[in-house]
Protein backbone atom coordinates (compact mmCIF):
# COMPACT_ATOMS: atom_id res chain seq x y z
CA UNK A 1 0.00 0.00 0.00
CA UNK A 2 1.39 3.58 -1.05
CA UNK A 3 2.49 5.60 2.18
CA UNK A 4 1.19 8.93 2.84
CA UNK A 5 3.56 11.87 3.25
CA UNK A 6 2.91 13.20 6.60
CA UNK A 7 2.97 16.75 5.67
CA UNK A 8 0.06 16.00 3.23
CA UNK A 9 -2.02 14.93 6.02
CA UNK A 10 -0.97 17.80 7.62
CA UNK A 11 -2.09 20.24 4.81
CA UNK A 12 -5.31 18.13 4.51
CA UNK A 13 -5.71 18.77 8.33
CA UNK A 14 -5.13 22.40 8.13
CA UNK A 15 -7.79 22.75 5.03
CA UNK A 16 -10.48 21.30 7.30
CA UNK A 17 -9.91 24.09 9.59
CA UNK A 18 -10.42 26.72 7.42
CA UNK A 19 -6.89 27.52 7.88
CA UNK A 20 -4.77 26.46 4.92
CA UNK A 21 -3.19 28.94 3.10
CA UNK A 22 -2.72 29.47 -0.84
CA UNK A 23 0.63 28.17 -1.38
CA UNK A 24 -0.07 24.93 0.95
CA UNK A 25 -3.26 24.72 -0.74
CA UNK A 26 -1.31 24.82 -3.99
CA UNK A 27 0.76 22.51 -3.04
CA UNK A 28 -1.57 19.56 -1.96
CA UNK A 29 -3.90 20.00 -5.14
CA UNK A 30 -0.13 19.68 -7.18
CA UNK A 31 0.32 16.51 -4.83
CA UNK A 32 -2.96 14.94 -6.28
CA UNK A 33 -2.37 15.47 -9.45
CA UNK A 34 1.60 14.45 -9.19
CA UNK A 35 0.62 10.78 -10.45
CA UNK A 36 -2.13 8.02 -10.85
CA UNK A 37 -1.08 6.46 -7.36
CA UNK A 38 -1.86 9.62 -5.74
CA UNK A 39 -4.85 9.68 -6.89
CA UNK A 40 -6.15 6.08 -6.78
CA UNK A 41 -5.37 6.67 -3.16
CA UNK A 42 -7.87 9.28 -2.81
CA UNK A 43 -10.55 7.11 -5.19
CA UNK A 44 -9.49 3.76 -2.77
CA UNK A 45 -10.79 5.77 0.46
CA UNK A 46 -13.79 7.07 -1.37
CA UNK A 47 -14.61 3.91 -2.26
CA UNK A 48 -14.67 3.07 1.21
CA UNK A 49 -16.69 5.92 2.79
CA UNK A 50 -19.69 4.60 0.31
CA UNK A 51 -19.77 1.49 1.25
CA UNK A 52 -19.65 2.29 4.95
CA UNK A 53 -22.25 5.00 5.01
CA UNK A 54 -22.99 4.52 8.34
CA UNK A 55 -19.68 6.00 9.99
CA UNK A 56 -19.73 9.63 10.75
CA UNK A 57 -17.44 12.39 9.97
CA UNK A 58 -14.92 13.38 12.32
CA UNK A 59 -15.72 16.68 14.00
CA UNK A 60 -12.49 18.20 15.30
CA UNK A 61 -8.56 17.04 15.47
CA UNK A 62 -5.41 17.18 17.69
CA UNK A 63 -3.86 18.11 15.24
CA UNK A 64 -0.34 16.33 16.71
CA UNK A 65 -2.00 13.12 18.15
CA UNK A 66 -4.34 12.31 15.07
CA UNK A 67 -2.14 12.70 12.54
CA UNK A 68 -0.13 10.58 14.01
CA UNK A 69 -2.25 7.84 14.27
CA UNK A 70 -3.64 8.48 10.65
CA UNK A 71 -0.20 7.86 9.49
CA UNK A 72 0.25 4.79 11.61
CA UNK A 73 -2.76 3.40 10.70
CA UNK A 74 -2.66 4.41 6.68
CA UNK A 75 0.53 2.37 6.40
CA UNK A 76 -0.28 -0.33 7.95
CA UNK A 77 -0.21 -2.88 5.27
CA UNK A 78 -3.10 -5.32 6.57
CA UNK A 79 -4.90 -2.48 8.07
CA UNK A 80 -7.73 -2.99 6.22
CA UNK A 81 -8.06 -6.57 5.60
CA UNK A 82 -10.59 -8.30 7.57
CA UNK A 83 -10.56 -12.27 8.69
CA UNK A 84 -13.48 -13.91 8.82
CA UNK A 85 -11.79 -17.15 9.99
CA UNK A 86 -11.96 -16.74 13.69
CA UNK A 87 -14.14 -15.12 15.46
CA UNK A 88 -11.77 -13.12 17.69
CA UNK A 89 -9.71 -11.87 14.47
CA UNK A 90 -13.14 -11.04 13.06
CA UNK A 91 -13.42 -8.48 15.82
CA UNK A 92 -10.24 -6.84 15.73
CA UNK A 93 -10.30 -6.75 12.24
CA UNK A 94 -13.52 -5.05 12.34
CA UNK A 95 -12.15 -2.63 15.13
CA UNK A 96 -8.98 -1.57 13.03
CA UNK A 97 -11.52 -1.36 9.64
CA UNK A 98 -13.47 1.11 12.03
CA UNK A 99 -10.49 3.27 13.41
CA UNK A 100 -8.63 3.56 9.46
CA UNK A 101 -12.14 4.86 8.69
CA UNK A 102 -12.44 7.20 11.13
CA UNK A 103 -8.99 9.04 9.51
CA UNK A 104 -10.54 8.04 6.57
CA UNK A 105 -13.09 9.83 6.15
CA UNK A 106 -11.49 13.01 7.11
CA UNK A 107 -9.62 12.69 3.83
CA UNK A 108 -13.37 12.43 1.94
CA UNK A 109 -14.29 15.53 3.27
CA UNK A 110 -11.49 17.34 1.48
CA UNK A 111 -11.72 15.43 -1.54
CA UNK A 112 -15.66 15.96 -1.92
CA UNK A 113 -15.53 19.57 -1.16
CA UNK A 114 -11.82 20.88 -1.71
CA UNK A 115 -10.45 18.87 -4.34
CA UNK A 116 -13.21 19.24 -6.69
CA UNK A 117 -13.10 22.89 -6.82
CA UNK A 118 -9.14 23.54 -6.16
CA UNK A 119 -8.69 26.42 -8.09
CA UNK A 120 -9.85 29.17 -9.95
CA UNK A 121 -8.34 28.38 -13.10
CA UNK A 122 -11.04 25.36 -14.25
CA UNK A 123 -8.11 22.58 -14.18
CA UNK A 124 -9.65 19.82 -16.10
CA UNK A 125 -11.64 17.35 -13.93
CA UNK A 126 -9.58 13.50 -13.22
CA UNK A 127 -11.39 10.83 -13.21
CA UNK A 128 -11.89 10.84 -9.61
CA UNK A 129 -13.75 14.24 -9.97
CA UNK A 130 -16.44 12.12 -11.84
CA UNK A 131 -17.01 10.12 -8.59
CA UNK A 132 -17.64 13.13 -6.43
CA UNK A 133 -21.57 14.02 -6.76
CA UNK A 134 -21.78 16.89 -4.62
CA UNK A 135 -22.77 20.68 -6.22
CA UNK A 136 -20.70 23.20 -4.46
CA UNK A 137 -20.08 27.20 -4.41
CA UNK A 138 -17.25 28.64 -3.58
CA UNK A 139 -16.93 32.10 -2.10
CA UNK A 140 -14.68 35.10 -2.53
CA UNK A 141 -12.37 34.23 0.14
CA UNK A 142 -11.81 30.27 -0.77
CA UNK A 143 -14.78 29.01 1.63
CA UNK A 144 -16.78 26.42 0.11
CA UNK A 145 -20.40 25.22 0.57
CA UNK A 146 -21.94 22.21 -0.57
CA UNK A 147 -25.26 23.02 -1.97
CA UNK A 148 -27.63 20.25 -2.07
CA UNK A 149 -30.82 20.17 -4.60
CA UNK A 150 -33.35 20.33 -2.03
CA UNK A 151 -32.55 23.13 0.12
CA UNK A 152 -34.16 26.48 0.26
CA UNK A 153 -32.23 29.27 2.01
CA UNK A 154 -30.39 32.34 1.86
CA UNK A 155 -27.29 32.88 0.23
CA UNK A 156 -24.11 35.03 2.30
CA UNK A 157 -21.26 36.26 1.36
CA UNK A 158 -18.25 36.14 3.57
CA UNK A 159 -18.91 38.65 6.08
CA UNK A 160 -22.83 36.98 6.86
CA UNK A 161 -24.53 39.47 4.71
CA UNK A 162 -27.44 38.02 2.27
CA UNK A 163 -26.47 38.26 -1.58
CA UNK A 164 -29.44 36.06 -2.84
CA UNK A 165 -30.79 32.90 -2.09
CA UNK A 166 -31.63 29.10 -3.21
CA UNK A 167 -34.69 27.44 -4.00
CA UNK A 168 -33.47 23.82 -4.94
CA UNK A 169 -31.76 23.80 -8.15
CA UNK A 170 -31.58 27.72 -8.68
CA UNK A 171 -29.54 30.06 -7.42
CA UNK A 172 -31.04 33.98 -7.90
CA UNK A 173 -28.84 37.02 -6.59
CA UNK A 174 -29.97 40.27 -5.48
CA UNK A 175 -28.87 43.75 -7.18
CA UNK A 176 -27.42 45.55 -4.88
CA UNK A 177 -26.80 49.32 -6.02
CA UNK A 178 -23.40 51.50 -5.49
CA UNK A 179 -21.26 48.15 -5.78
CA UNK A 180 -17.44 49.05 -6.34
CA UNK A 181 -15.74 46.39 -6.28
CA UNK A 182 -15.92 43.09 -7.89
CA UNK A 183 -16.44 39.66 -5.89
CA UNK A 184 -16.19 36.51 -7.83
CA UNK A 185 -18.54 33.50 -6.20
CA UNK A 186 -18.02 30.33 -8.12
CA UNK A 187 -20.17 27.71 -9.09
CA UNK A 188 -19.19 23.89 -9.67
CA UNK A 189 -21.86 20.86 -10.66
CA UNK A 190 -20.63 17.38 -10.71
CA UNK A 191 -21.19 14.68 -13.69
CA UNK A 192 -24.74 13.84 -13.47
CA UNK A 193 -26.29 16.97 -12.46
CA UNK A 194 -27.63 20.02 -13.93
CA UNK A 195 -28.22 23.79 -11.66
CA UNK A 196 -29.57 26.99 -12.98
CA UNK A 197 -28.34 30.09 -11.67
CA UNK A 198 -29.57 34.49 -11.72
CA UNK A 199 -27.02 36.43 -11.78
CA UNK A 200 -27.36 39.91 -10.52
CA UNK A 201 -28.42 41.54 -13.36
CA UNK A 202 -31.25 39.31 -14.21
CA UNK A 203 -29.08 36.98 -16.82
CA UNK A 204 -30.12 33.19 -16.54
CA UNK A 205 -27.81 30.83 -16.97
CA UNK A 206 -28.33 26.86 -17.18
CA UNK A 207 -25.28 24.77 -16.13
CA UNK A 208 -24.52 21.18 -17.70
CA UNK A 209 -23.23 18.26 -15.69
CA UNK A 210 -19.39 18.82 -15.30
CA UNK A 211 -19.24 22.54 -15.22
CA UNK A 212 -18.06 25.47 -13.44
CA UNK A 213 -18.98 29.02 -13.94
CA UNK A 214 -17.11 31.81 -12.35
CA UNK A 215 -19.26 35.18 -11.76
CA UNK A 216 -19.38 37.98 -9.83
CA UNK A 217 -21.91 38.43 -7.07
CA UNK A 218 -22.99 41.59 -8.52
CA UNK A 219 -22.09 43.60 -11.69
CA UNK A 220 -20.34 47.17 -11.36
CA UNK A 221 -22.30 49.94 -13.45
CA UNK A 222 -19.88 51.36 -16.02
CA UNK A 223 -18.05 47.98 -16.63
CA UNK A 224 -18.44 45.47 -19.24
CA UNK A 225 -20.06 42.11 -17.48
CA UNK A 226 -17.78 38.98 -17.53
CA UNK A 227 -18.10 35.80 -16.74
CA UNK A 228 -15.74 32.52 -17.07
CA UNK A 229 -17.30 28.86 -18.51
CA UNK A 230 -15.42 25.91 -17.94
CA UNK A 231 -18.02 23.07 -19.57
CA UNK A 232 -21.53 23.86 -21.32
CA UNK A 233 -23.97 26.40 -20.26
CA UNK A 234 -27.15 28.32 -22.20
CA UNK A 235 -27.28 31.86 -20.79
CA UNK A 236 -30.20 34.07 -21.21
CA UNK A 237 -28.86 37.60 -20.80
CA UNK A 238 -30.79 40.39 -19.91
CA UNK A 239 -30.30 43.35 -22.22
CA UNK A 240 -28.26 45.97 -21.59
CA UNK A 241 -26.59 48.07 -24.48
CA UNK A 242 -24.50 50.18 -22.29
CA UNK A 243 -22.72 47.07 -20.26
CA UNK A 244 -21.91 44.53 -22.73
CA UNK A 245 -21.96 41.10 -21.78
CA UNK A 246 -18.46 38.74 -22.08
CA UNK A 247 -18.32 35.48 -21.68
CA UNK A 248 -14.47 34.01 -21.49
CA UNK A 249 -14.22 30.27 -22.15
CA UNK A 250 -10.66 29.83 -22.02
CA UNK A 251 -9.21 30.63 -25.30
CA UNK A 252 -12.61 32.66 -26.50
CA UNK A 253 -14.51 34.84 -25.71
CA UNK A 254 -18.58 35.36 -26.43
CA UNK A 255 -19.69 39.06 -26.44
CA UNK A 256 -23.59 40.08 -26.32
CA UNK A 257 -25.84 42.89 -25.47
CA UNK A 258 -28.61 40.63 -24.74
CA UNK A 259 -29.50 37.57 -26.15
CA UNK A 260 -30.01 33.57 -25.83
CA UNK A 261 -27.16 31.28 -26.62
CA UNK A 262 -25.46 27.97 -26.09
CA UNK A 263 -21.40 27.53 -25.44
CA UNK A 264 -19.73 24.37 -24.77
CA UNK A 265 -16.45 24.48 -24.06
CA UNK A 266 -15.57 21.10 -22.33
CA UNK A 267 -11.55 20.68 -21.80
CA UNK A 268 -11.12 17.86 -23.83
CA UNK A 269 -13.04 18.88 -26.60
CA UNK A 270 -10.87 20.59 -29.55
CA UNK A 271 -13.10 23.19 -30.69
CA UNK A 272 -15.17 25.74 -28.30
CA UNK A 273 -18.77 25.39 -29.96
CA UNK A 274 -21.06 28.60 -29.64
CA UNK A 275 -24.70 28.18 -31.33
CA UNK A 276 -27.08 31.05 -31.13
CA UNK A 277 -30.55 30.80 -30.56
CA UNK A 278 -31.80 34.54 -30.80
CA UNK A 279 -30.49 38.17 -31.22
CA UNK A 280 -26.47 38.61 -32.15
CA UNK A 281 -23.15 37.43 -30.82
CA UNK A 282 -19.58 38.01 -31.83
CA UNK A 283 -16.77 35.09 -31.04
CA UNK A 284 -12.77 36.55 -30.76
CA UNK A 285 -9.79 35.14 -29.56
CA UNK A 286 -9.76 36.03 -26.11
CA UNK A 287 -6.14 37.36 -26.48
CA UNK A 288 -7.41 39.86 -28.92
CA UNK A 289 -9.22 43.35 -27.82
CA UNK A 290 -12.81 43.41 -29.13
CA UNK A 291 -13.49 44.84 -32.36
CA UNK A 292 -15.79 43.96 -35.21
CA UNK A 293 -12.46 43.22 -37.46
CA UNK A 294 -11.24 41.22 -34.46
CA UNK A 295 -14.48 39.15 -34.07
CA UNK A 296 -16.72 37.13 -35.94
CA UNK A 297 -20.64 37.92 -36.00
CA UNK A 298 -22.99 35.12 -35.52
CA UNK A 299 -26.62 34.80 -36.79
CA UNK A 300 -29.65 32.68 -34.85
CA UNK A 301 -29.05 29.27 -36.22
CA UNK A 302 -25.93 29.44 -36.89
CA UNK A 303 -22.79 27.51 -35.22
CA UNK A 304 -19.21 28.96 -34.73
CA UNK A 305 -16.77 26.53 -33.67
CA UNK A 306 -13.61 27.98 -32.29
CA UNK A 307 -10.51 25.51 -32.91
CA UNK A 308 -8.35 25.95 -29.80
CA UNK A 309 -5.29 24.45 -32.02
CA UNK A 310 -5.69 26.71 -35.45
CA UNK A 311 -7.15 29.58 -33.11
CA UNK A 312 -10.15 30.13 -36.41
CA UNK A 313 -13.63 30.30 -36.08
CA UNK A 314 -15.67 28.41 -38.73
CA UNK A 315 -19.60 29.10 -39.27
CA UNK A 316 -22.61 26.49 -40.10
CA UNK A 317 -25.57 25.87 -39.66
CA UNK A 318 -27.08 24.65 -36.34
CA UNK A 319 -29.14 21.63 -35.32
CA UNK A 320 -30.75 23.95 -32.61
CA UNK A 321 -32.98 20.92 -30.92
CA UNK A 322 -29.97 18.90 -30.95
CA UNK A 323 -27.60 21.65 -30.11
CA UNK A 324 -30.04 22.35 -26.46
CA UNK A 325 -31.66 19.57 -26.29
CA UNK A 326 -30.30 18.61 -22.64
CA UNK A 327 -31.69 22.16 -21.48
CA UNK A 328 -34.78 20.64 -21.11
CA UNK A 329 -33.36 17.17 -19.47
CA UNK A 330 -32.57 15.38 -23.01
CA UNK A 331 -30.04 13.68 -25.20
CA UNK A 332 -30.18 13.72 -28.73
CA UNK A 333 -27.85 12.14 -31.24
CA UNK A 334 -27.81 12.90 -35.09
CA UNK A 335 -25.32 11.35 -37.02
CA UNK A 336 -23.05 11.82 -34.25
CA UNK A 337 -19.55 9.88 -33.61
CA UNK A 338 -19.67 6.98 -30.85
CA UNK A 339 -16.58 8.55 -29.10
CA UNK A 340 -18.39 12.27 -28.39
CA UNK A 341 -21.49 9.80 -27.89
CA UNK A 342 -19.70 7.97 -24.94
CA UNK A 343 -18.37 11.98 -23.73
CA UNK A 344 -21.90 12.94 -23.34
CA UNK A 345 -23.42 9.71 -21.52
CA UNK A 346 -20.43 10.36 -19.41
CA UNK A 347 -21.25 13.66 -18.27
CA UNK A 348 -24.87 13.18 -18.08
CA UNK A 349 -24.71 10.02 -15.99
CA UNK A 350 -21.48 10.51 -13.76
CA UNK A 351 -20.35 6.88 -15.01
CA UNK A 352 -16.87 6.01 -16.38
CA UNK A 353 -17.16 4.03 -20.48
CA UNK A 354 -14.05 1.89 -21.58
CA UNK A 355 -14.61 1.49 -25.41
CA UNK A 356 -12.44 -1.81 -26.28
CA UNK A 357 -13.87 -1.64 -29.71
CA UNK A 358 -12.28 1.13 -31.72
CA UNK A 359 -14.21 0.31 -35.17
CA UNK A 360 -17.24 1.75 -33.01
CA UNK A 361 -15.95 4.28 -32.03
CA UNK A 362 -15.44 5.67 -35.52
CA UNK A 363 -19.30 5.08 -36.55
CA UNK A 364 -21.41 7.82 -36.37
CA UNK A 365 -25.17 7.08 -34.77
CA UNK A 366 -29.08 8.62 -34.28
CA UNK A 367 -30.67 8.20 -31.22
CA UNK A 368 -32.58 10.21 -28.83
CA UNK A 369 -33.43 9.97 -25.07
CA UNK A 370 -35.74 11.20 -22.47
CA UNK A 371 -35.88 9.92 -18.85
CA UNK A 372 -34.05 6.74 -19.25
CA UNK A 373 -31.41 5.62 -17.53
CA UNK A 374 -27.84 4.88 -18.62
CA UNK A 375 -28.98 1.00 -18.58
CA UNK A 376 -32.03 1.36 -20.58
CA UNK A 377 -29.72 3.74 -23.19
CA UNK A 378 -27.10 0.92 -23.46
CA UNK A 379 -29.78 -1.53 -24.38
CA UNK A 380 -31.47 0.76 -26.50
CA UNK A 381 -27.84 0.57 -28.29
CA UNK A 382 -27.72 -2.71 -28.01
CA UNK A 383 -30.43 -3.48 -29.70
CA UNK A 384 -30.31 -1.34 -32.33
CA UNK A 385 -27.04 -1.39 -33.58
CA UNK A 386 -25.73 -4.87 -31.71
CA UNK A 387 -23.03 -3.00 -29.47
CA UNK A 388 -22.43 -4.90 -26.42
CA UNK A 389 -21.41 -4.32 -23.03
CA UNK A 390 -21.13 -5.00 -19.47
CA UNK A 391 -21.52 -2.64 -16.08
CA UNK A 392 -19.52 -2.79 -12.94
CA UNK A 393 -20.93 0.02 -10.63
CA UNK A 394 -20.24 3.17 -12.45
CA UNK A 395 -18.04 1.57 -15.19
CA UNK A 396 -19.30 0.59 -18.36
CA UNK A 397 -17.48 -1.83 -20.83
CA UNK A 398 -17.79 -1.48 -24.50
CA UNK A 399 -16.67 -5.05 -26.08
Amino acid sequence: MQEFPPHIFKLVSSYINNSISNVEFDELTEWINHNRENRQLFKDYLYLYKKTQSLKFAESLDTDKAWSKTIEKLNTPNALKVEPTKKNKKTKSNFKFFQIFKYASILVVFFTVGFYVYNNNFRAQSDTVKEINQITLQLENGDIQVLTEVKEDYLLNSKGEIVGEQKGNQLTYSKIKNQQELIYNTLTIPYGKHFEISLSDGTKVYLNAGSSLKYPVHFIHGHERKVFLNGEAYFDVEKDAKHPFIVNSGEMNVRVLGTEFNLSSYPEDKNIKTVLVEGAVSVYNAKDTYTPRSSTKLNPGFKASFNKGSKTVSIKKADLDMETAWVKGKIIFRRTLFSDIIKKLERQYNVSIENNNPEIGNQRFAASFDNETIEEVLESFNANFNIDYTINENKIIIH
